[in-house]
């Protein structure tokens, strides 16, 4: 808008510009009485050379009128025919001193192409006469430069001669040049400054409706915010029951009803519910303020029960490229050195425990496995995603570690045996192949070695990714029910739910 209202701006002052020069070359006369004078111009480009006796172009911005211009022409001829050693054209006569043949000793103006007698001497002829326009002898030293004859053609620039009237002429049409120049400036800046108030004001408007806006959308975000505190999970919470089978079977058709009854009634949130096959139950509330209200009713309903809150689930963390095969023990001491807001937190009670360091695949590096609690998480993404050991620095991806069994091939458990009673035994009745989904040993999988051998992922084909199952086998990162898994257990961390 302001860019095009300085342009309009422009095209106007132009126009009247052009008039103005018109108006200026109307009046064009000059001083009779001037002395004569032969200028040096030493830019060829700028002036014509003595051969052309061309009249001054007109100016560029300049469109004047024809019959203007016509009495102009015959205002500048009659002060050329006035002028001192003018020789009419048609008697070949010297206008001042009556010399009937000057033409020896002529000088011809580079501007109106007419002729004066160089060397005129007054009308008596008296030779020391002090009215000349060249004396004879600086007239034969002038000529040669002029016509640039002999040494003087390798010269730069030309010597020309100009009379009064053009040069009179020539310096008022400058003059007026100046003046109209001078006369835009001033317009041009008086316009912008009354352009910048209207921009001011423009800009004062624009922003009270800006800043309307912005206190809406404000307003909004609050109001958007309010509504998410109430309705999305601020961290999934699970409870569990230890009952007495004895005293209550959650197991009972009848049982579960008034289960369901109780939770309905009481208006509890409840996003799963697992019995299990010993009679406790499991449930996975979306929000702390849910398990609270459950505890509560739960241990009303059922004073002889057990109810618990299984530790929270907290984020777990590759740091990758560690230069040294450090200590669990070591490398949580540097952390905590060189990183003082994890130190604070760690000391306010965060969690902070490396779990393992083992050699990285691709290079002579170590990569390490770290469980940090969700403020730690928080600071670490804030970073950049980077924690700083000793004097490198380390790239942090979140780790979902799923436990998978090497046996039955379901998520959740490991085979386990009986050196490790802490780790559940498998109660699959027989062996599926990881590779096949065969009935035997993943180890022992005689498909592998066939050329035409096509993998089967257990998993995905008893699921809704049956359509996939033909694409990975059970060991793949890839595979979407691993995947599935993953995001399952990101659900049930507050730190990603926070980000959310």
């Amino acid at each position: 808008l302001y860019t095009n209202y300085i342009l309009r701006y422009m095209t106007s002052e132009e126009t009247d510009v052009a008039m103005r020069l018109e108006s200026h070359a109307e009046d064009n006369g000059g001083n009779e009485n001037g002395v004569n004078s032969v200028t040096e111009n030493n830019s060829v480009t700028e002036n014509s050379p003595p051969t052309s006796h061309g009249n001054e172009e007109p100016d560029t911005h300049a469109t004047p009128d024809n019959n203007n211009s016509a009495t102009s022409d015959n205002n500048n001829s009659a002060k050329v025919r006035n002028h001192f050693g003018f020789v009419d054209p048609d008697t070949n006569t010297c206008n001042s001193c009556g010399d009937t043949d000057p033409g020896k000793t002529l000088l011809t103006c580079a501007f109106c192409s007419n002729n004066f007698h160089g060397v005129c001497r007054n009308a008596h002829g008296d030779k020391g006469g002090s009215e000349v326009i060249c004396t004879n002898t600086f007239y034969k030293t002038f000529l040669p430069v002029h016509k640039k004859e002999g040494i003087n053609g390798t010269r730069a620039g030309h010597f020309l001669f100009v009379c009064n009237v053009c040069k009179t002429s020539r310096e008022q049409v400058e003059a007026a040049k100046t003046v109209d120049k001078v006369d835009l400036i001033d317009k041009r800046v008086t316009n912008l400054t009354e352009s910048m108030e209207e921009m001011k004001l423009i800009l004062k408007s624009i922003a009270a409706t800006t800043n309307d806006k912005i206190i809406n959308n404000h307003i909004s975000d609050e109001r958007k915010k309010s509504y998410a505190s109430v309705t999305a999970p601020d961290k999934r919470s699970v409870l569990v029951m230890n009952a007495n089978p004895a005293i209550v079977d959650l197991r009972s058709g009848s049982n579960e009803k008034e289960l369901d009854k109780l939770i309905t009634s009481n208006a509890i949130h409840v996003e799963n519910t697992h019995i299990k096959a010993d009679g406790s139950a499991i449930f996975t509330c979306p929000t702390e303020k849910d398990r609270e209200k459950l505890t509560q009713t739960l241990t009303n309903k059922y004073p002889a029960a057990e109810i618990i809150q299984p530790p929270d689930l907290l984020p777990t963390i590759s740091v990758s490229n560690l230069l040294t095969e450090y200590s669990t023990s070591d490398l949580e001491e540097l952390i905590l050195q060189q990183h003082k807001e994890i130190k604070d937190m760690f000391n306010n009670g965060e969690v902070l425990k490396v779990l393992g360091v083992r050699k990285q695949k691709n290079n002579a590096r170590y990569q390490a496995t770290i469980r940090v609690g969700n403020k730690i998480r928080t600071f670490i993404h804030n970073q950049g995603n980077r924690l700083f050991i000793v004097k490198s620095s380390c790239s942090v991806y979140d780790h979902f570690h799923v436990k998978r069994c090497n046996k039955c091939q379901r998520f959740g458990h490991y085979e386990g045996n009986d050196s490790n009673a802490k780790q559940p035994r498998c109660k699959a009745p027989h062996h599926t192949c990881g590779h096949c989904s065969g009935d035997h040993d993943s180890k022992k999988c005689p498909n592998v070695s066939i050329p035409s051998y096509k993998p089967c992922c257990n998993n995905c084909q008893n699921n809704r990714f049956s359509n996939e199952k033909s694409s990975h086998n059970a060991f793949s990162p890839n595979c979407p029910s691993y995947k599935a898994e993953q995001d399952r257990m990101r659900k049930n961390i507050f730190y990603f739910n926070s980000k959310n």
